[in-house]
């Protein structure tokens, strides 16, 4: 074209054209401009990513398995050896998840390595030296955490399969159009993959397929896409194998490959982000309760696999590019992994066949920033999915509850024989609990609803396939404990059950038959889902319940063969249960879930909240942070599980937990800035109404942030050997919050755990969403500093100090200290800092200052601050009091002003500085 006919061109027409002169030299690009993320494909198919104009991601071999073979573009090779046990290491400390699968006694270090071969999830072994040789096998690809002075090795290489066939490009094309992601460009390659005959009764075989890659006008997101117009068959390369006890066996989890791997990215390529700069880290969440994993370079294969989700690549530079590599379909059957050097993507190569028509995707989010480009990754697939939440009396108000830790949890105590369908219930007897209610009302404690857990209904432990709890055969509590049964409980306890349900018995009262086939416990197909959970939500509804914990998701997904091996299924039971609860307007809560599930929450608007932590019994479940921020992304909130309010509670004969009654105060603020349920779960009169009225209002309205508490990006970067913040923290995370509709009035909230030592810096742009530059504040200890006096000067008397933010990390915004210490069996150090904006000469509302979360949008709106006025609406129960405390400017300083807002019939009282003004 003439330069002249170039600039009449319209831009639609201009991009065509550039295309074509782009396919012409053998390249096609797919992302337009100088966008922040973007691709090129060559003319036999590869690609290359960029972010930021740096190439990060190259790509690797494709590969597909149908009609039984596998086919790859490099053609057949062979199979590579099985994982050796090798040498044996000794003193190996490496972090990483240490959840014991078994103790065997008296082995050798040979017998401990074969016995993690074979083992389930076994990625590690330890083996204590001495006389009986005792050997540990943990899972968790990281392995035994301080596994000093042991024998110690790593397993986490499984065999790559062999290839028999061969990939051929056939053809390419470029198109453009919009989805819900929005405008893009579209390059397809289409490919047929070709298998020579297996034998004298075998034919040659042809699949053909096509990938493609869209990229979109917003210059951040690249989907990889996989499709096989005809279907397929025999795509699963293994058969999931479960012993004898319906268990699956090793090689069912971490070593699952995608059946087609696209996209394939080679990290050992020279132009890799893993190989040109060295200094590169991921994140992902793996495993039950979504624990986040950090390492360094690419993620390897005990990171991934059937159990893992999203991957977050990032550098060593705070702010910095990040990159977010996700499914975008098929949630539950995707899967990531590695293939030697390459890590790819795709759905399961445990699922047998795909239907005509069948297509997947995986997306690629690039934004600034770990947390940041998270919470873009979010946005973008919560606009695609049209994500919703329905209303929750368990995330919008405080209940009182009896999960596992709770001082009422009836398997916490001996119970005779596991197999008899009625435990004995005198630990936790309708008396008790109606004692620590009457307790909790006394002392106008507002309980909402009261959680009952798995301790209650008829049913005994299953045999086969499960584990843990009981199985659901008749849900009714005990009459010889519970007189009248849920009926009478509803009517004397006064408030609404959550009521829970793991799996079911066989025989169970719905006579509902169950998969997996040949199980004594089981939940309903993805066909029979919808029937049954609309009968059980409805006779949780005639029994006063207003909300559902489905519980033990890992083992409903990986211990059901029928959910593995047919594509969807699992999404198919998953989504039949949402439609019920949507028809019946009951909520849903997640527990033990994997990632996919949180995924695949996308499209379930009726599960609400899940579970971010693990049971309270356990010495670790406050470690919330790192699950909380996918949680966060995909509008789930993220739930900590129940706590005792009171420190140093005396236990009840044959208590058996340790954890519980410990760090009162650090599980009441994670609990009430998760955004989640805040679950209370003392002895009768063991309550702290101090500490539980801190996070709600006079009706047990939780007074919530608009963020749960996530760590900051300092923790993902010192993952890297070139960054040293010196955190010495087991936490630091950040919240924040700001009243109804105004985000320019944001109040961030600081937490740090047991920090190690005092005068640890925090800069503004560890704050999310960081802050502009220049921006002030005035920020407080909530427990260490001075009282804020009416009449005292603010900066002066220490209510507050005075803060500017600047950009990088020239100069903290504040220094953490050592945080306090709580008697009675506390284990950790707790501080909590609140940071406010703050413009010289202007009035400024810190808000509550006896709530955890001062200025939240559950309780103020409409504030306007000038330099002579303060006027907010304030929200609650009529009657209510509310103690406000804000500074009137005074030159280079302010004046601490209190008031009391008393609240009317409405709802709402009316907050008016300086006292005596007239306001509107």
């Amino acid at each position: 074209l003439h330069p002249a006919q170039i600039h009449h061109l319209q831009p639609r027409k201009l991009m065509r054209c550039l295309l074509v002169l782009a396919a012409v030299a053998g390249v096609s690009r797919v992302a337009t401009g100088s966008p922040l993320l973007s691709a090129t494909v060559d003319k036999t198919g590869g690609f290359s990513v960029s972010v930021d104009g740096k190439p990060w991601l190259q790509s690797g071999t494709l590969r597909i398995h149908a009609n039984g073979a596998w086919h790859a573009t490099t053609g057949p090779t062979p199979p590579a050896p099985p994982p050796a046990c090798g040498a044996v290491e000794s003193n190996m400390g490496v972090a990483g998840e240490t959840r014991v699968l078994a103790t065997l006694p008296n082995l050798t270090a040979a017998d401990c390595c074969a016995a993690c071969l074979k083992t389930f999830a076994c990625d590690s072994w330890a083996r204590v030296p001495g006389a009986t040789g005792t050997c540990t096998l943990t899972n968790g690809a990281k392995g035994l955490e301080g596994a000093r002075n042991r024998e110690a090795a790593l397993i986490i290489n499984p065999p790559t399969p062999a290839v028999t066939g061969t990939i051929h490009l056939t053809s390419t094309e470029t198109t453009q159009g919009s989805d819900g992601y929005g405008d893009f460009t579209r390059v397809a390659l289409n490919w047929t993959a070709e298998s020579e005959a297996a034998g004298d009764n075998t034919a040659p075989t042809t699949t053909r397929f096509f990938t493609a890659i869209r990229s979109y006008s917003s210059g951040d997101v690249l989907v990889f896409e996989q499709g096989i117009p005809a279907g397929a068959n025999q795509t699963n390369y293994k058969v999931i194998n479960f012993d004898s006890e319906g268990n699956p066996m090793r090689g069912g989890l971490d070593d699952t490959l995608p059946f087609l791997q696209w996209p394939a990215f080679n990290t050992a390529h020279p132009d890799s982000v893993f190989v040109s700069t060295g200094r590169v880290g991921f994140s992902t969440w793996r495993g039950t309760f979504l624990p986040q994993r950090l390492g360094v370079g690419p993620p390897t294969v005990g990171d991934m696999g059937l159990t893992a989700g999203p991957v977050v690549v990032f550098g060593d530079s705070p702010g910095g590019a990040a990159l977010v590599v996700s499914p975008a379909s098929h949630f539950k059957g995707a899967v990531q992994n590695r293939w030697g050097d390459d890590w790819v993507a795709g759905v399961s190569g445990e699922v047998t066949e795909v239907p005509p028509g069948y297509t997947h995707e995986t997306i690629l989010v690039a934004a600034h920033g770990v947390t940041g480009t998270i919470d873009r990754y979010g946005t973008v697939l919560r606009r695609r999915f049209n994500t919703t939440r329905a209303p929750d009396i368990a995330t919008s108000h405080i209940g009182y509850w009896t999960d596992n830790g709770a001082y009422y949890y009836g398997d916490a105590y001996p119970q005779g024989d596991p197999t008899n369908p009625d435990y004995n219930l005198s630990c936790c007897t309708k008396s008790k609990l109606m004692a620590a209610k009457e307790a909790l009302d006394a002392d106008r404690v507002p309980i909402s609803y009261l959680q009952l857990d798995d301790w209650w209904y008829h049913g005994p432990h299953p045999v086969h396939n499960f584990g843990g709890v009981k199985c659901v055969s008749e849900w009714e509590l005990p009459l010889d404990t519970y007189p009248g049964g849920l009926a009478q409980l509803r009517s004397d306890y006064n408030t609404p059950f959550f009521m829970y349900g793991p799996y079911f018995c066989t025989k169970n009262q719905w006579n509902q038959p169950l998969v997996p086939e040949g199980a004594d416990a089981g939940v309903p197909s993805g066909a029979a889902s919808f029937d049954f959970y609309t009968k059980v939500f409805t006779y949780l509804q005639a029994k006063g319940g207003v909300g559902f914990e489905v519980d033990f998701m890992s083992e409903l997904f990986l211990g059901v063969p029928e959910f593995r091996r047919t594509l969807d299924e699992a999404t198919h039971f998953l989504a039949g249960m949402n439609a019920a609860g949507q028809k019946l307007g009951v909520p849903i809560q997640f527990c033990m879930m994997q990632p996919s599930d949180i995924l695949a929450s996308l499209e379930l608007g009726q599960a609400t909240n899940g579970r971010a932590s693990d049971d309270y019994q356990d010495t670790h479940n406050w470690m919330t942070g790192g699950s909380s921020l996918l949680f966060w992304a995909m509008g789930m909130r993220p739930s900590k599980d129940n706590f005792w309010s009171g420190d140093g509670q005396p236990r009840q004969p044959g208590f058996t937990q340790a954890n519980p009654g410990t760090n009162g105060e650090l599980n009441a603020i994670i609990a009430t800035l998760s955004t989640g349920p805040v679950g209370p779960s003392d002895g009768a009169g063991n309550h702290n109404t101090t500490r539980i009225m801190r996070s709600c209002t006079a009706d047990g309205r939780i007074l919530q942030p608009e963020k749960p508490l996530t760590p900051i990006d300092a923790t993902f970067l010192e993952t890297l050997p070139s960054v040293s913040r010196g955190l010495n923290a087991s936490a630091v995370w950040t919240s924040f919050s700001h009243p109804l509709g105004q985000p320019e009035l944001t109040q961030y909230h600081v937490l740090a755990v047991d920090t190690a030592t005092a005068g640890i810096p925090l800069y503004s742009d560890d704050l999310y969403p960081p802050p502009a530059s220049g921006a002030t504040f005035v920020h407080r200890d909530w427990h260490q500093s001075p009282e804020c006096i009416d009449g005292a000067d603010a900066l002066t008397s220490g209510c507050v100090a005075f803060a500017t933010a600047t950009p990088g990390q020239s100069t903290p915004l504040l220094a953490l200290n050592a945080g306090m210490e709580w008697p009675l069996n506390g284990t950790h150090t707790t501080q909590l800092h609140t940071i406010t904006p703050a413009s010289l000469g202007t009035w400024v509302l810190l808000g509550e200052l006896d709530k955890y979360v001062c200025v939240s949008s559950v309780r103020f709106s409409q504030v306007t601050a000038t330099p002579t006025r303060l006027t907010a609406a304030v929200a609650g129960v009529e009657g209510e009091d509310v103690h406000v405390t804000a500074l009137r400017p005074n030159g280079r300083s302010w004046v601490v002003s209190t008031t009391t807002v008393r609240v009317g019939a409405s709802g709402t009282g009316r907050l008016c500085l300086p006292k005596g003004a007239q306001c509107a």
